[in-house]
Protein backbone atom coordinates (compact mmCIF):
# COMPACT_ATOMS: atom_id res chain seq x y z
CA UNK A 1 0.00 0.00 0.00
CA UNK A 2 2.75 2.76 0.98
CA UNK A 3 4.16 2.57 -2.51
CA UNK A 4 0.82 3.32 -4.20
CA UNK A 5 0.57 5.82 -1.25
CA UNK A 6 4.02 7.57 -2.34
CA UNK A 7 3.32 7.33 -6.01
CA UNK A 8 0.33 9.08 -5.34
CA UNK A 9 1.79 12.32 -3.55
CA UNK A 10 4.53 12.34 -5.98
CA UNK A 11 1.89 12.85 -8.81
CA UNK A 12 -0.22 15.41 -6.98
CA UNK A 13 3.28 17.26 -6.30
CA UNK A 14 4.53 17.27 -10.32
CA UNK A 15 1.06 18.07 -10.83
CA UNK A 16 0.88 20.91 -8.72
CA UNK A 17 4.56 22.28 -10.08
CA UNK A 18 3.32 22.38 -13.59
CA UNK A 19 0.20 24.25 -12.83
CA UNK A 20 0.55 27.87 -14.10
CA UNK A 21 0.82 30.66 -11.31
CA UNK A 22 -1.79 33.00 -11.09
CA UNK A 23 -1.48 35.96 -12.85
CA UNK A 24 -0.91 39.25 -10.18
CA UNK A 25 -3.10 42.35 -11.49
CA UNK A 26 -1.08 45.43 -11.72
CA UNK A 27 -1.50 48.25 -9.61
CA UNK A 28 -2.46 50.23 -12.86
CA UNK A 29 -5.61 47.76 -14.45
CA UNK A 30 -6.95 47.04 -10.68
CA UNK A 31 -9.92 49.90 -12.11
CA UNK A 32 -9.96 48.32 -15.35
CA UNK A 33 -13.37 46.83 -15.90
CA UNK A 34 -13.09 43.41 -17.34
CA UNK A 35 -9.45 43.58 -16.70
CA UNK A 36 -9.91 43.17 -13.27
CA UNK A 37 -12.11 40.19 -12.94
CA UNK A 38 -9.43 38.47 -15.33
CA UNK A 39 -7.11 38.30 -12.35
CA UNK A 40 -9.82 37.91 -9.73
CA UNK A 41 -10.75 34.95 -11.69
CA UNK A 42 -7.38 34.17 -12.55
CA UNK A 43 -8.23 33.60 -16.35
CA UNK A 44 -4.39 33.87 -17.58
CA UNK A 45 -3.61 30.34 -15.88
CA UNK A 46 -5.40 28.72 -18.52
CA UNK A 47 -5.97 31.25 -21.44
CA UNK A 48 -3.63 33.64 -23.48
CA UNK A 49 -5.05 37.03 -22.90
CA UNK A 50 -3.07 40.92 -23.88
CA UNK A 51 -2.86 41.18 -20.15
CA UNK A 52 0.70 41.10 -18.61
CA UNK A 53 0.67 37.63 -17.08
CA UNK A 54 -1.79 35.69 -19.21
CA UNK A 55 0.21 33.09 -21.00
CA UNK A 56 -1.90 30.10 -19.78
CA UNK A 57 -1.87 27.30 -22.75
CA UNK A 58 -4.91 24.90 -21.55
CA UNK A 59 -7.81 26.89 -23.05
CA UNK A 60 -8.34 28.33 -26.23
CA UNK A 61 -6.79 32.24 -26.71
CA UNK A 62 -9.72 34.66 -25.84
CA UNK A 63 -9.27 36.76 -28.78
CA UNK A 64 -11.23 37.37 -31.58
CA UNK A 65 -14.71 36.13 -29.89
CA UNK A 66 -17.52 38.52 -31.57
CA UNK A 67 -20.20 36.52 -30.49
CA UNK A 68 -21.06 37.50 -26.92
CA UNK A 69 -24.02 35.04 -26.39
CA UNK A 70 -20.93 32.30 -27.13
CA UNK A 71 -18.88 34.23 -24.70
CA UNK A 72 -21.66 34.20 -21.79
CA UNK A 73 -22.64 30.86 -22.66
CA UNK A 74 -19.26 29.73 -22.03
CA UNK A 75 -18.75 31.10 -18.81
CA UNK A 76 -21.57 29.87 -17.77
CA UNK A 77 -22.00 26.53 -19.55
CA UNK A 78 -18.10 25.90 -20.32
CA UNK A 79 -18.94 22.09 -21.52
CA UNK A 80 -21.76 23.21 -23.92
CA UNK A 81 -19.61 24.04 -27.33
CA UNK A 82 -15.49 22.93 -26.12
CA UNK A 83 -13.15 24.21 -28.53
CA UNK A 84 -11.48 21.62 -30.76
CA UNK A 85 -7.61 20.44 -29.46
CA UNK A 86 -8.70 21.79 -25.94
CA UNK A 87 -10.36 19.62 -22.69
CA UNK A 88 -13.47 20.71 -21.15
CA UNK A 89 -11.80 21.87 -17.65
CA UNK A 90 -13.14 25.66 -17.31
CA UNK A 91 -15.27 25.71 -14.59
CA UNK A 92 -18.63 26.95 -14.21
CA UNK A 93 -19.24 30.58 -13.99
CA UNK A 94 -22.89 30.52 -13.47
CA UNK A 95 -22.90 31.82 -10.25
CA UNK A 96 -21.18 35.10 -10.38
CA UNK A 97 -23.24 38.23 -10.39
CA UNK A 98 -24.99 39.39 -13.75
CA UNK A 99 -22.95 42.66 -13.43
CA UNK A 100 -19.47 40.75 -13.36
CA UNK A 101 -20.86 38.17 -16.13
CA UNK A 102 -21.48 41.26 -18.39
CA UNK A 103 -18.49 43.01 -17.78
CA UNK A 104 -16.47 39.52 -18.18
CA UNK A 105 -18.71 39.07 -21.72
CA UNK A 106 -17.62 42.89 -22.61
CA UNK A 107 -14.63 42.46 -22.17
CA UNK A 108 -13.79 39.50 -23.55
CA UNK A 109 -15.40 40.65 -26.61
CA UNK A 110 -13.46 43.53 -26.91
CA UNK A 111 -10.43 41.77 -27.54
Amino acid sequence: MLPWLAIGLAGYIWFKRMEPAAPVCPPSLSGVPGARLMYRYECGRCHRVALPGMEGTMGPPLRGLRDRAYIEESLRYPGRRVVPGYINGMPSFNELPAAEIKELVEYVYQL
